[in-house]
């Protein structure tokens, strides 16, 4: 990677592992190499400053699955340098997406107006309020939403969902994010969605 012109990371949501990459690749790349992470809530000027080019450090984030996915959030630090930004830009738009800047703050755009979404819908189900099946199905149908907020768990993995909601929590103390009991112990039990065949909702095709 040496004489790469971008390096996009996307290793696992914890910040002394993205901060030890990045530390690694700055004495790896040249000056010019711009770096971005595809963190979905972490911050993004921390990982800038563990480089001495943290004015060529940005977020690029896709949405699951990417291929799919037209958005692309481009995330914007204190840091950042206008070039750096422009050209990140210009390169999601190379790609096809539709491209959103967006500042560093927990869970950016879409996780931030998300996140609380599908946690409160989780703790509908918990408080036996409805159903899962009927909370999805007043989304999809009530509400034109393509899937509903417990099947976007299973299908967004819900360690994944319960290590994204506990970040934000940690820097914004919202209630909101405070990830519910019922989502802890899914995790614990390996209960993590279709990755794992079992999530909320049993997908007997998994190993089909």
């Amino acid at each position: 990677m040496h004489d790469c012109d971008l390096i996009i990371e996307a290793i696992k949501e914890n910040m002394d592992d993205k901060k030890d990459l990045f530390k690694r690749l700055d004495g790896l790349c040249p000056p010019k190499t711009i770096f971005a992470t595809n963190t979905s809530c972490l911050s993004v000027t921390e990982m800038a400053t563990a480089t001495s080019r943290p004015e060529k450090v940005l977020g690029i984030h896709f949405f699951t699955p990417p291929p799919l996915m037209e958005g692309l959030e481009i995330v914007e630090t204190i840091l950042v340098d206008k070039n750096t930004l422009e050209t990140a830009v210009r390169f999601g738009k190379s790609l096809g997406k539709t491209v959103f800047v967006v500042k560093d703050t927990p869970g950016f755009i879409a996780n931030a107006l998300m996140i609380p979404y599908v946690l409160n819908a989780i703790r509908m189900l918990e408080n036996k309020i409805a159903s899962k099946e009927n909370i999805d199905v007043a989304m999809v149908k009530g509400l034109g939403y393509p899937i509903g907020p417990i099947a976007l768990a299973d299908y967004f993995g819900l360690d994944i969902l319960y290590s994204i909601a506990k970040s934000m929590y940690e820097d914004t103390k919202d209630p909101l994010l405070n990830p519910p009991l019922i989502l802890k112990h899914m995790v614990m039990a390996g209960r993590l969605g279709r990755k794992t065949g079992k999530g909320f909702y049993d997908y007997d095709s998994f190993n089909a």
